[in-house]
């Protein structure tokens, strides 16, 4: 992490020497090992997931970190941050994890298979929310939709 905010440092200390900075600077973060974790309370897991079957999917840039337990599914998972948007006061207020993509799922009664899909999660510091494009139902599709809130 210490690497990250070194290497960070620098790529702003050039832009600030060789342009104005400008708020929403988006900063690509592709050249350093920048990672967003998501763990999953055992609650969770044991209360929904395995009691009404749902099973999640990392796919795309998304890792499953620990092997398959409660419910048949791993507990943590790891999101790269793809880039991060600097904020007027040099603050980081949005990191995007592009490509990571989780797939929930459940088998129904009548056998067909209901699924949620989370891709392209944003993680909004202005606001505390983690935000995803979610496509469900028969492909209906919304972009940005806030998944859930968060506290530092």
């Amino acid at each position: 992490m210490k690497a990250l905010f070194t290497k960070l440092s620098f790529v702003i200390l050039a832009l600030i020497g060789t342009a104005k900075v400008q708020a929403g600077l988006t900063v690509p973060v592709g050249f350093t090992a920048s990672d967003s974790i998501h763990t999953f309370p055992e609650a969770l897991r044991h209360d929904f997931w395995d009691k009404f079957g749902i099973k999640a999917q990392a796919k795309g840039t998304a890792i499953a970190l620990d092997q398959p337990s409660i419910g048949g599914n791993s507990s943590e998972f790891n999101y790269p941050v793809t880039s991060i948007v600097i904020g007027s006061k040099m603050k980081v207020v949005l990191g995007r994890a592009k490509g990571t993509t989780m797939v929930y799922s459940r088998h129904q009664d009548d056998g067909t298979e209901k699924s949620l899909t989370l891709s392209n999660f944003s993680i909004d510091y202005a606001h505390k929310q983690v935000l995803a494009d979610a496509t469900y139902g028969e492909n209906i599709k919304q972009l940005q939709l806030p998944i859930f809130n968060f506290s530092i």
